[in-house]
């Protein structure tokens, strides 16, 4: 669902309430499952709430959750939906082999194989981008992410062909981050 404008936001209001004020744990919003309480405490881009942020989206809730003055509203996001990489031109780009779903049917869980990178010798990663890639028109009637893409999430590992299992967990393969749609 979109949170962009107070129409899109106001039907879910209640919602937001209950989701922001469950704690450091699944199904809270926004997400992020660090324990408050123990550990490094400080994240670049922490996207979690202040405890006064939590008190006012309830009490804006409580109070029947009221258009604000538009005269105190910021500016309107501006979504880059380019096809540009946005940590930079790459040095390599893989690219996976296509996946068709059907329209119906369950859903699929697998590998799409090994990807050969044409790498002679070890080379050190400063940045990994992943960018998905589709022919859904963006102007379609289905304008979110998740309309748009078919798989829920990626995990990827690289190694040195012949010398490590792609199907095992092998500790000498380099795991990434997952990638999550979007």
């Amino acid at each position: 669902m979109a949170l962009v404008t107070y129409e899109e936001v106001r039907p879910w209001a209640r919602a937001i309430k209950l989701r922001t004020s469950l704690g450091p744990h699944a199904g809270v919003m926004p997400p992020w499952f660090v324990e408050k309480d123990i550990g490094i405490q400080k994240f670049k881009n922490d996207p979690s709430l202040t405890d006064e942020e939590i008190a006012k989206i309830g009490l804006w809730v409580n109070n029947g959750a009221p258009r604000g003055n538009p005269a105190d509203m910021p500016p309107p996001l501006n979504f880059d939906d380019s096809d540009k990489w946005s940590i930079g031109e790459p040095d390599l780009v893989l690219k996976s082999k296509e996946v068709m779903v059907p329209a119906t049917g369950p859903d699929w869980w697998g590998d799409v194989g090994l990807i050969p990178t044409g790498l002679t010798e070890d080379r050190y990663v400063s940045a990994v981008e992943v960018r998905e890639i589709n022919d859904i028109p963006k102007t379609g009637p289905t304008k979110t992410v998740g309309g748009r893409f078919v798989f829920h999430h990626m995990t990827y590992v690289s190694l040195v062909p012949g010398e490590r299992d792609a199907n095992s967990a092998d500790e000498g393969a380099t795991s990434w981050p997952i990638h999550e749609v979007g």
